[in-house]
């Protein structure tokens, strides 16, 4: 076999001196504007290529439609403590007393009750302890039964009254006389007319009439 030569072209080294100043039969400044659009060409490129490999770009300020589940976010509830209403009035509470008949026979025993309603716009907080109701019975002039003989001294409480809400109390009277301190039962009370008087926190309710029979 025959051995084929080949030309081999030879290696141009590049005068480093010819980059910095351009040799050419036009002015140097022809050359310098041709490798800066080149340069520039070149730019553009490798930014349109690095683009492309980062999956491309959509505007930072626009939501792009996600597909798939969306995740969802576990709400928060806020906790909130009502604030603390202010003590009832006595522009805000309707005092109602009654008895539940108007004549009692002999021995009938009176069960009375009293309504509290709060009649204001707001709630507000009644006091509820024991000595905060006084339940009075009384003929003519005379003072025959009242639950300030027998106090219950106790720590104030208050229960917290909406509006339009009510609370109803109730004693039964066993037709004896109160005596102070209420360590025994007064004298039995004779027939004839009674009046109950009932307060509850500072608030009086209109007077109820009723009859105890022989």
């Amino acid at each position: 076999m025959h051995e084929v030569e080949r030309d081999t072209p030879s290696i141009r080294q590049v005068d480093p001196d010819a980059l910095l100043h351009p040799v050419g039969p036009r002015p140097p400044s022809v050359y310098w504007v041709r490798r800066l659009g080149l340069l520039l060409l070149l730019l553009v490129v490798v930014i349109g290529l690095a683009k492309a490999c980062s999956g491309g770009g959509g505007d930072p300020g626009t939501d792009r439609l996600a597909t798939g589940p969306h995740p969802t976010g576990t709400p928060t509830t806020a906790v909130t403590t009502p604030a603390r209403p202010p003590r009832c009035d006595r522009s805000s509470l309707a005092v109602t007393a009654a008895s539940d008949a108007d004549s009692y026979p002999a021995g009938a025993l009176p069960q009375l009750t009293v309504e509290v309603r709060n009649t204001s716009t707001e709630p507000c907080r009644l006091a509820v302890q024991q000595d905060a109701r006084t339940w009075t019975v009384v003929s003519g002039p005379d003072r025959v039964w009242s639950t300030a003989d027998c106090p219950h001294p106790g720590k104030p409480a208050f229960h917290r009254l909406g509006h339009g809400k009510a609370i109803t109390y109730r004693v039964t009277w066993d037709r004896h006389r109160s005596v102070e301190g209420c360590a025994s039962p007064g004298a039995e009370a004779q027939p004839g007319t009674y009046l109950l008087r009932v307060t509850v926190d500072r608030v009086r309710g209109k007077p109820v009439v009723f009859h105890l029979e022989g």
